[in-house]
Formats: C-alpha cells, sequence, structure tokens
C-alpha cells in the first residue's frame, strides 16, 4: 500500500506504508483513501495479512482488463463473457 505524500513545496512522491515513521518525510503531509486506510486498520488488527492483500490485488488486476487501475462496468462484463 502506498501513501500519498504532499511535500510543503507542492511536489507530490509516493511514500511506502509500512507503518514505521521512518517513512515520514519532515514537512510533509501523509493522505490515505478510505480504502487505503481500512487496509492499514484489517492489517493492523491482525484480521488480514499481507498474503491476503495479494490474492485480492490479484483478483482485482484480473478484473481490470484495460489495466486503468479501476473496474468498470465494462471490465466486469468481460470477465463474466469468458
Amino acid at each position: 500500500m502506498l501513501i500519498h505524500a504532499n511535500i510543503a513545496n507542492g511536489s507530490h512522491r509516493r511514500l511506502p506504508s509500512g507503518g514505521s515513521n521512518n517513512s515520514v518525510v519532515s514537512g510533509a503531509v501523509l493522505l490515505c483513501s478510505a480504502a487505503e486506510f481500512i487496509i492499514y486498520k484489517l492489517k493492523e488488527l491482525g484480521k488480514i495479512n499481507q498474503e491476503d492483500i495479494a490474492l485480492v490485488m490479484e483478483e482485482f488486476d484480473d478484473l481490470d482488463v484495460n489495466q486503468s487501475g479501476l473496474i468498470s462496468a465494462s471490465d466486469l462484463l468481460a470477465q463474466s463473457d469468458q
């Protein structure tokens, strides 16, 4: 999982969110989506592990036939036709 860092000068870069404070950049504002936060909390609670996430991401990648990073209705229809 990646967290977007908004650096004070306006540039952006992606940081790994391994749960370590070492990934925090001085002067950065860390942002994450609701989905990223849910995954982080589920991992923190021990409800899921990295292998679980990898399996779900593999399924997502299979459904995302146009590699847009989003699953559209057409992606789902293409999958159901197979």
